[in-house]
């Protein structure tokens, strides 16, 4: 993802993509600004994309579960410090 509100723009509206990768650290963002991007992220994905979340703190679990209907939680203990990752439908 781009920084700023623009960054949707680089996407060619005729192609979205399947999936968008993301480790913004969500906790330390506006709430406002976090939920404007949760919501563009799920309107720019294909029909069954996801949106995948690396964090490592389950503050923004409410969050993501108020934006996409389907969250899946998992651990990622091979990183160091272990690593939350949310994959979001």
């Amino acid at each position: 993802l781009r920084s700023g509100d623009d960054w949707l723009s680089c996407i060619d509206q005729g192609r979205r993509p399947d999936l968008i990768i993301s480790s913004l650290p969500l906790a330390l963002l506006p709430k406002q600004q976090v939920m404007r991007m949760l919501i563009d992220c799920r309107e720019v994905l294909k029909g069954g994309g996801a949106f995948v979340q690396f964090q490592y703190s389950p503050e923004s679990l409410g969050l993501l579960r108020k934006v996409f209907e389907e969250v899946h939680v998992s651990v990622e203990v091979r990183n160091i410090p272990p690593a939350l990752v949310y994959t979001c439908r």
